[in-house]
């Protein structure tokens, strides 16, 4: 684009002194100068206008301004460095890599870290594995870069943050001064969204994907005819901190920047189990017992919890079969009556995890999906785990009981 350039003409009155004078008289010699000057002129035109007049050249065209090479600050030599390294090891999946890029982790997010990571992969088409959409660097040992990368077949795009130490640029998890705390909302059948003006561009995508989430929620939880809405907050620093919420009413999320976002109609990936979760959980609770703050004492609590996990999984298409498994498994090594499923105490709470799990499971293979729904409807009444059954699924307790046990042995 061609800068513009803006002409200021000012009209100013000036006075104007007329002096007048007597002209000295010329000399005879001076008019008979100036008498051959005007005879030369006269001839010289003449001679002009004989001379043919050549065609006129063509106007030239506009020329296309030419669009200037977007330009960004300058990234200093070994802060570059870094975000290539930690590109390369996300991309090979290199964990000692990436975490030698960071500065001191806590130990057992380490080896979570560890045991979950995988590779990010690179593209096979030509693109470049990466590109930085943005880059500020406010003071001398701090920065950040909005970058974009190529991830299992996706465009994955994340806000990365840095710190210098020593001698090197190493990635932190966050920067908090990157936001200012000015907020905006946004408003939608199920939310209302508080967000950082920071992170407008990332936040409608997110926003579309959890209403469709909310939407299966509700089908598979049986949600009646009354609109359930919530209060989101994207005001978390941190995505190492699990979503909260207070009274079932807002639920806390990291911001879209830190949680990273994929740029297609799924935009949150792995995060997107994290983020339905709670919308579940409070889903769950909310069918079965009304408001949420209504009461604290719940004996089905762990089942609610499976339920809306069991949701969660399905809403988030993740199989759990290795979960079912490992859960299988537990029961056959320590076998457990269903009615510990209404007796969770500090004892026996490890041991009945595996199998409320496997429960709810069981009910969708044998029942149907709409079974979960007409359970957690009955949840509130139910005085046992057998009335729940009988009252719920309209099926003798023997019945269901028989049914598990041959489930479990499949």
């Amino acid at each position: 684009m061609s800068p513009d350039f803006e002409w200021h003409i000012r009209d100013s009155a000036e006075q104007e002194t007329i002096i007048k004078a007597t002209l000295p008289r010329r000399s005879r010699r001076s008019w008979i100068a100036i008498m051959i000057v005007i005879l030369i002129g006269i001839g010289l035109g003449v001679v002009y206008r004989s001379i043919p007049e050549p065609a006129p050249r063509p106007t030239p065209l506009p020329s296309a301004t030419p669009r200037p090479t977007q330009t960004y600050p300058v990234i200093p030599a070994k802060l570059y460095t870094t975000i290539d390294r930690e590109a390369q090891a996300l991309a090979d999946g290199d964990v000692q890599a990436y975490l030698a890029l960071h500065v001191y982790e806590d130990p057992v997010w380490t080896q979570q870290f560890t045991s979950t990571f995988q590779a990010w992969e690179r593209p096979t088409d030509g693109q470049p594995l990466y590109s930085v959409i943005d880059f500020n660097q406010s003071i001398a040992t701090t920065a950040w870069v909005d970058i974009r990368q190529f991830r299992n077949g996706r465009s994955f795009r994340e806000t990365r943050f840095y710190v210098w130490q020593k001698d090197r640029w190493l990635r932190n998890e966050l920067d908090p001064f990157f936001w200012s705390s000015r907020t905006e909302t946004r408003d939608t059948p199920h939310f209302h969204v508080i967000y950082f003006v920071e992170d407008r561009d990332f936040i409608q995508p997110v926003m579309n994907q959890l209403e469709q989430a909310q939407d299966q929620l509700c089908i598979d939880l049986g949600c009646d005819t009354t609109v359930l809405t919530y209060t989101l907050r994207f005001t978390s620093y941190s995505i190492r901190s699990f979503p909260g919420s207070v009274h079932g009413h807002e639920i806390y999320f990291a911001s879209p920047r830190v949680m990273g976002v994929y740029e297609d109609h799924s935009p949150l990936g792995d995060q997107g189990v994290n983020m339905i979760s709670p919308l579940a959980w409070t889903t769950a609770l909310q069918r079965a017992y009304g408001q949420p703050a209504a009461t604290d004492d719940r004996p089905s609590d762990l089942l609610l919890y499976a339920i809306s996990q069991w949701a969660t999984m399905r809403t988030a298409n993740w199989p759990d079969t290795e979960n079912l498994s490992a859960a299988k498994a537990a029961l056959q090594k320590q076998p457990m009556s269903l009615d510990d499923l209404w007796n969770v105490t500090e004892n026996n709470y490890e041991a009945v995890h595996p199998m409320v799990y496997a429960v709810v499971r069981f009910i969708d293979q044998e029942y149907g999906a709409p079974a979960i729904a007409r359970i957690l409807k009955d949840i509130r009444i139910a005085k046992s785990f057998k009335d729940l059954i009988e009252n719920g699924l309209s099926v003798p307790f023997e019945e269901f009981d028989q049914k598990w046990q041959a489930w479990l042995k499949q």
